[in-house]
């Protein structure tokens, strides 16, 4: 484990963000535990997922597929964070918007060159965000779930500029 990938970990894991037990028939994802479906992973038993396998699924099927270390922070977090929470084509594409970077929602070497050249990482983070909230207003699930995405994607732009102001060095 990295100490990024830790703080963004950490960031996921806030109460706000993702929370304990739930079985919602309203949500597509159906069982989820600290963010984890039964829909995504059919084989686990979410009930019992404990947080040390949580934080393994995500370091292994988001973090290290998506190139989050490779990205500079405040960019690791929310895509990281964009990722769990939507399927990941979107969440590429709004990064690559968010840089100018041909917008082909697959993120490889071009794509990790333009966000590293990229002068304000805030500032594209803060454009994903905006990408991301315009996304999930279309949703048909938005009048139900709509607050609480909202203060997801508020608090976690919010921890994700807060790290980055006041950083050591990621």
């Amino acid at each position: 484990m990295t100490a990024k990938f830790d703080r963004a970990f950490a960031i996921l894991m806030r109460p706000d963000v993702e929370g304990g037990y739930v079985n919602d028939s309203r949500d597509n994802g159906g069982e989820t535990k600290y963010g984890i479906s039964k829909a995504r992973y059919p084989h686990i038993d979410i009930k019992n997922l404990t947080l040390d396998q949580a934080k393994e699924l995500y370091r292994k099927d988001y973090w290290n597929k998506f190139y989050c270390e490779a990205l500079p922070w405040p960019l690791a977090e929310v895509l990281f964070d964009c990722v769990v929470n939507h399927s990941p084509l979107n969440p590429v594409r709004w990064l690559q918007e968010a840089v100018g970077a041909y917008p082909d929602g697959a993120i490889g070497p071009r794509t990790i060159a333009a966000v590293k050249a990229y002068p304000d990482p805030v500032k594209a983070a803060a454009k994903m965000t905006q990408l991301r909230m315009k996304y999930v207003k279309r949703l048909s699930d938005y009048p139900t779930y709509g607050d609480g995405w909202h203060n997801r994607h508020v608090t976690v732009l919010t921890e994700a500029v807060r790290w980055e102001n006041n950083r050591e060095d990621l």
